[in-house]
């Protein structure tokens, strides 16, 4: 995993963290909102196992 996907993920993770939060204040469908918080979801994790490679690397 590169450093590029790290850089997707936490792209990934402020939009549709703050994607799904703008939705569900602005009174979006169910189904959008937890799109966009999946979306975020996914970019977390993506983060979180580029760092934790890094680790597992040194």
């Amino acid at each position: 995993m590169s450093s590029r996907t790290a850089v997707l993920g936490f792209f990934m993770a402020v939009g549709g963290l703050a994607g799904g939060l703008r939705g569900a204040v602005d009174g979006e469908g169910v189904w959008a909102v937890l799109g966009l918080f999946a979306l975020g979801l996914l970019g977390v994790l993506l983060v979180v196992r580029y760092f934790v490679r890094l680790d597992g690397r040194r």
